[in-house]
Order: C-alpha cells, then sequence, then structure tokens
C-alpha cells in the first residue's frame, strides 16, 4: 500500500438515507473496479481528523506493506463507533473485527469490490452489512478519525458520537495491551 497516487472528489447519492450513504460507497466502488485500482478510500464529508492520524496512517501503511506481517484485509476503517469479535492484534496500529457501524473512513481493497457491490436495499445499513459479509476487517488504533457532530441524515435527529468513538478507541487500546502481555 503506497502513498494515494490521485484524489478525486465524488458528490454523494442523494438520498438523505441510509440507502444514500450505501450508494454512495457503491458509486465509488464501481469506479474503483472499472480503473483496476488495487484499492480506494471512502471518507465521507463528515469525518474529522485527529491529531494524530498522520502519524497513525504511517503506521498502518508500513504494517499493511510489511511482507513479514502477511496480513490478509479487505477493509480498513480508520474509526468506529461499534466494533464486536476481535480476532488479531497487528502492532502497532491494527486490529481485526467481524462486525462495526461506521463508514466515514473506509479503506476498501479490491478482494472486496465486488462484496459491496453486491448490496441492496433489503439488507439496510452497508456497514452492518459489510461486518456480515467481509472476512477480513480491520481497524486502526488509535483511529485516524470521528464523525462530526450535527444532524444525521440516516439516523433523522441531532447526534454527537463523539463519545462513542472514544469509548470504542479505549476498548481497542486496552485490547492491545492485553495483546502485548
Amino acid at each position: 500500500m503506497g502513498k494515494p497516487e490521485h484524489l478525486h472528489r465524488v458528490s454523494a447519492v442523494d438520498t438523505h438515507s441510509l440507502r444514500g450513504c450505501a450508494l454512495s460507497h457503491q458509486k465509488v466502488i464501481r469506479q474503483a473496479k472499472a480503473e483496476k485500482w488495487p484499492y480506494v478510500l471512502v471518507v465521507e464529508d463528515d469525518a474529522l481528523f485527529y491529531k494524530n492520524a498522520k502519524q497513525t496512517y504511517e503506521k498502518v501503511r508500513q504494517t499493511l506493506s510489511d511482507p513479514k506481517q502477511n496480513i490478509k484485509w479487505d477493509i480498513v476503517l480508520g474509526g468506529v463507533h461499534y466494533f464486536a469479535g476481535k480476532r488479531a492484534v497487528y502492532p502497532p496500529a491494527l486490529v481485526t473485527i467481524s462486525d462495526f457501524s461506521a463508514t466515514h473512513f473506509v479503506l476498501y481493497r479490491h478482494t472486496c469490490y465486488d462484496v459491496v457491490l453486491a448490496w441492496h436495499d433489503s439488507h439496510r445499513h452497508i456497514d452492518r452489512y459489510l461486518g456480515k459479509h467481509i472476512r477480513h476487517i480491520l481497524v486502526t488504533t488509535p483511529f485516524l478519525s470521528y464523525t462530526s457532530d450535527g444532524y444525521s441524515e440516516i439516523r433523522k435527529r441531532k447526534v454527537n458520537d463523539t463519545g462513542l468513538f472514544q469509548r470504542n478507541q479505549q476498548r481497542l487500546a486496552t485490547m492491545m495491551r492485553t495483546n502485548a502481555k
């Protein structure tokens, strides 16, 4: 995984709903697949970055590029406000999980493009769908990003998820420390 070669702004599919979120991710994945990109990063418009994001990203990039680590991955998440199923820890900055909630910062690898494109309305939330259908999901720790407070088009109300991100970051940090012992 090298440094980004191209940055593209892609307009969201505007349905003001969880459907629009999923269709927007699919729109990006369709382009990535057509252009044969090995991976693509989706950063939603409500994503904010932690002060240490650049340093954490560099650790993640080095870890994923290290052939000694031999990490299998389909998705890398820059932060989550829910996760379950820790399976492995890859120091210094990655943990595998099996389910999650949050799509504001997702690095998709070509190995999962077809799964993302198979999402349809009956699956509802794309993050929960991916948690059930993608095998190799990683999350960074510390988190790279979180979502801004404000009105959620998906939940149809004002939200403040900062505390959720902080609590889940603490859970992952504890798992990393426990694994290091």
